[in-house]
């Protein structure tokens, strides 16, 4: 019966910290998402890939779910605030939409794991963002 016991308690103990990590990504929680590798591309040209600043993308961005609003800063200072229009949860996924400059974005992170893809598009030209969240306070 002890031992029953004592395994019971260590599969207790293993789930509730990964129950813990899911919840940092299920909107209950702010994030700060960094962009690992990019791309851009305008309709007919190459595409272009590399940092956060060749593509002129902000390195980091906040997703405030209080405010439901997503803000950043570009290398030369300019900020951006975008309104979330919606915000999804499906397949353990957190899907967030919205506008901003003429042009429609979708974040995607996993709930599971904080990593990230995000899309931007408007006239002619398309930016995809690969990267990854941690919660912030």
């Amino acid at each position: 019966m002890k031992k029953i016991a004592f395994v019971v308690l260590a599969v207790i103990a293993y789930i509730h910290p990964l129950s813990a990590r899911a919840a940092d990504f299920d909107g209950s929680k702010n994030l700060i998402c960094a962009s690992i590798e990019t791309a851009g591309c305008v309709a007919g040209e190459k595409c272009l890939q590399g940092s956060a600043e060749m593509i002129g993308v902000p390195q980091f961005v906040k997703v405030n779910f209080k405010s439901n609003q997503i803000d950043a800063k570009r290398l030369n200072g300019e900020k951006i605030t975008a309104k979330i229009i919606t915000k999804t949860r499906d397949k353990g996924q957190m899907i967030l939409q919205g506008v901003n400059n003429n042009r429609s974005w979708s974040l995607v992170i996993s709930e599971k794991s904080g990593k990230m893809s995000l899309t931007a598009s408007g006239d002619q030209v398309v930016y995809v963002v690969f990267g990854a969240c941690i919660p912030s306070s």
